[in-house]
């Protein structure tokens, strides 16, 4: 086998074992949720003195139920707060300025806002706001004293198993980017660099859609959203 050649396969040997050690990484991060062990591999290349390449896999454990556990608690919890509460006013239009200026001194802002009704006597709002998670209970205190409340709910979903998973499936992909990115480096042909290119792509690809959901995530836990209607109450006849 001739030195080019050689190369070539072990470019290849490289990018499968990576691949391979990525699936099974992430399989080990979702189902160590459940309290089930799972193996990884992580690939590594041997020269010789000789100058041929050799692929060696080494097993490396991964983490089991306890130590899951023991990171949740270390992190905390990660929970989306949301709510809803409408209100009988007095004024919608500026009630609904009033709602603006709670989001901002809280820390927020207003996601969305509609004002309907041509007359003070038929006008309705609508509002989305988004307030650090921490101002929660607080916004919905502030927003009572607006007029007389006529329905509110509250949730609280907690996401923390579904957050510690993401981190763990970026940091999976990542090291896979990153892995490839150096077999890129390396490459001594064309046809070895177009085999790193395509295989770099797709990781990124993974890596940036799994990214995107945690950002996502994240925003959900880090702002509480609630949803505000506002009526005029009618006089009495």
């Amino acid at each position: 086998m001739t030195a080019r050649s050689a190369r070539s396969a072990a470019l290849r040997g490289l990018a499968a074992v990576a691949a391979l050690a990525l699936s099974i990484t992430l399989a080990a991060c979702s189902s160590g949720f459940a309290g089930n062990e799972a193996g990884s591999m992580r690939d590594a290349a041997v020269a010789p003195a000789d100058g041929s390449y050799e692929i060696a896999a080494t097993d490396m454990a991964s983490g089991d139920a306890a130590s899951t556990q023991s990171a949740l608690t270390a992190t905390g919890r990660s929970v989306i707060s949301q709510g809803s509460i409408a209100i009988s006013v007095a004024d919608a239009k500026a009630s609904a300025e009033s709602v603006t200026l709670i989001a901002k001194g809280l820390g927020g802002y207003v996601e969305s806002q509609n004002v309907s009704g041509e007359s003070a006597s038929t006008q309705g709002a609508s509002l989305t706001i988004r307030v650090p998670a921490s101002q929660f209970d607080v916004a919905f205190t502030e927003l009572q004293s607006l007029g007389s409340v006529l329905e509110e709910s509250r949730s609280a979903q907690d996401v923390t198993a579904q957050h510690v998973d993401l981190q763990a499936r970026v940091a999976a992909l990542q090291a896979s980017v990153d892995r490839l990115t150096e077999l890129m480096a390396g490459a001594a042909t064309t046809s070895e660099l177009i085999e790193a290119e395509s295989a770099l792509a797709a990781r990124q690809a993974d890596l940036d859609g799994l990214q995107a959901q945690l950002a996502s995530l994240e925003d959900q836990v880090g702002e509480a959203t609630i949803w505000v209607s506002l009526t005029v109450r009618t006089a009495l006849p």
